[in-house]
């Protein structure tokens, strides 16, 4: 039992540790997100980078923010994307993948590093340009590099332009995904995120009054009053609704999910605590016991020539064999046992063998120890008392 508790106390302390240096393809630390609505007439077209510009320069404007980026999720409809490299040209199915339209501060702002290529530039209008992710590359052009080729978001029929492909990025994802569902994705070739620089001739039309943007700030210090600043300044603009304006950590949950992967692990490490100080007792005490019951016979082995060593290699002998007996029952328990912890441990194999052979390890010389104290005793038994008090 001592050894399982543990095993999942290891477990979820691992856990903890990889859930606080959580890589998500970009920084969220004193990151704002949120989602905002320009106030249009019904029928009204506008630029996609005139909108998603001119908002990231007003955010950028409040003090306190160090950079900002705006952003539309695009729909795509036609499942399947066009590619033109030096291979020719050849249309690929791919019924899901997004199409996200930036600001060309979008990377810089949420410190998504580039693997290839470059980034999008400052001042960058003309559009026709495209930012894809490492997933989209490797599905695309597994054996070659992306970087000058040409990709049009749409089938090879469609009227949509080609658009020049300049960097790629990481694979980023917004919430933390199950284990088994991660298992099953790598099987899956599907596509990525596409980051695309809208051009002058790329407009939405507004059916409604108003056209939603997301927004994204860094604050420059202080992140935690970002969301709080930015509320405040933005109910004062009249053409924007902010809907929603949060910290990072909120909107994608990252607080609630170190704050219970904590909880747990330390949970787990006191019930741990507790159970290897009662394995080390319960050893110390059997020992103790044997030794009490066999020291006529240790009396006797001691008369006829019996070292120190002797006795305490005898007794510790027999400490082991109980020790080796529990880790043996602790480690199938630990098998079927740390499974329940699924939905809090970030590890595709729950069963880590060489983090359980540590903690038996460990385990295995606390008892030891533990028996050495009876045992150093046991070496140190008179025989002539002994043999009298029997």
């Amino acid at each position: 039992m001592s050894l399982a508790l543990t095993s999942g106390a290891a477990l979820t302390l691992r856990s903890a540790i990889r859930a606080s240096e959580e890589w998500y393809g970009f920084d969220p630390r004193s990151l704002a997100v949120g989602y905002v609505q320009q106030r249009t007439q019904p029928g009204t077209t506008i630029a996609y980078s005139d909108l998603l510009q001119s908002l990231a320069r007003r955010v950028l404007a409040i003090d306190g923010v160090a950079d900002a980026t705006t952003n539309i999720r695009i729909p795509v409809t036609d499942g399947a994307v066009t590619v033109e490299d030096p291979g020719g040209v050849r249309e690929f199915p791919a019924p899901m993948y997004a199409v996200t339209a930036v600001s060309p501060s979008y990377l810089r702002t949420l410190k998504m590093p580039i693997i290839r290529g470059r980034d999008f530039l400052d001042g960058e209008r003309d559009g026709g340009s495209v930012i894809i992710d490492e997933q989209t590359a490797n599905v695309l052009w597994p054996n070659a590099n992306p970087i000058g080729a040409q990709i049009k978001l749409g089938d090879f029929k469609s009227n949509v332009p080609f658009v020049r492909v300049v960097g790629v990025v990481g694979v980023s994802h917004g919430v933390r995904v199950d284990p088994a569902m991660r298992a099953a994705m790598r099987s899956v070739k599907e596509l990525g995120t596409i980051y695309y620089l809208p051009g002058p001739s790329d407009t939405i039309g507004s059916q409604i009054r108003g056209i939603g943007v997301q927004i994204t700030a860094r604050a420059r210090r202080d992140g935690e009053q970002l969301p709080i600043r930015l509320r405040h300044v933005m109910q004062g603009w009249s053409d924007v609704h902010a809907r929603q304006v949060v910290s990072m950590d909120e909107f994608m949950g990252i607080t609630r999910i170190r704050q219970s992967t904590r909880f747990v692990s330390a949970l787990f490490s006191l019930f741990a605590l507790l159970g290897v100080g009662l394995a080390a007792f319960g050893v110390y005490g059997v020992v103790a016991h044997s030794v009490a019951e066999r020291r006529r016979e240790l009396g006797v082995r001691i008369a006829l020539g019996a070292t120190s060593r002797d006795i305490l290699h005898a007794v510790l002998r027999e400490s082991v064999v109980v020790a080796l007996v529990g880790i043996a029952f602790g480690l199938l328990a630990t098998k079927y046992g740390v499974f329940f912890l699924r939905t809090l441990a970030f590890e595709d194999d729950l069963y880590n063998a060489p983090l359980f052979a540590l903690v038996a390890l460990v385990l295995g010389a606390t008892t030891v120890v533990a028996a050495m104290i009876p045992a150093i005793r046991a070496t140190r038994v008179d025989p002539t008392e002994s043999l009298r008090n029997d």
